[in-house]
């Protein structure tokens, strides 16, 4: 058994409605298929691990963040497919409210979607405590929220 590292990113947009976050469902032949998620992947040799999320959502979803806050809810879990046991680390970054989506192979589909509809979604009991953390933590205290931002990272201007 090997051990492997994962960056895993929610994508929170705040629109009038209220804050969104991006799901996206697996495509056909990949792991997990048909299933929805947050955006992520393996943390390359030599990458920071937000830096793998900043990656991981532009290659996945074509978005690159305004902001990025670390979260809590480190989680392991292990992949018969490949026998390895996992370390998923996560990530929130908002992005700009207007932002097109341009989906990679590794999707089929994907939504913006409010976090209880979402939460509803979500396979992973780790991915809604994320949401949950977002919300409390993110979305709704703000002295919180500056003490997560991810420091290191600067936000790419167009």
């Amino acid at each position: 058994m090997n051990h492997r590292y994962y960056a895993i990113v929610a994508a929170v947009r705040l629109v009038d409605a209220g804050p969104q976050v991006l799901l996206a469902e697996r495509a056909e032949g990949r792991y997990l298929a048909g299933t929805w998620h947050f955006m992520g992947g393996a943390i390359e040799a030599g990458e920071t691990a937000w830096a793998a999320a900043v990656r991981e959502l532009r290659e996945e979803s074509g978005l690159r963040p305004d902001a990025l806050y670390r979260l809590s809810t480190v989680t392991a879990f292990y992949r018969p497919d490949v026998d390895a046991l996992c370390s998923a680390i996560p990530f929130c970054a908002v992005v700009a409210p207007g932002a097109d989506v341009i989906l990679s192979d590794e999707h089929s589909a994907f939504g913006w979607y409010d976090f209880t509809y979402a939460a509803g979604r979500l396979m992973w009991k780790a991915d809604r405590q994320a949401l949950e953390e977002i919300k409390a933590d993110l979305v709704d205290d703000e002295a919180k929220r500056e003490r997560l931002r991810v420091a290191p990272f600067v936000p790419h201007r167009a």
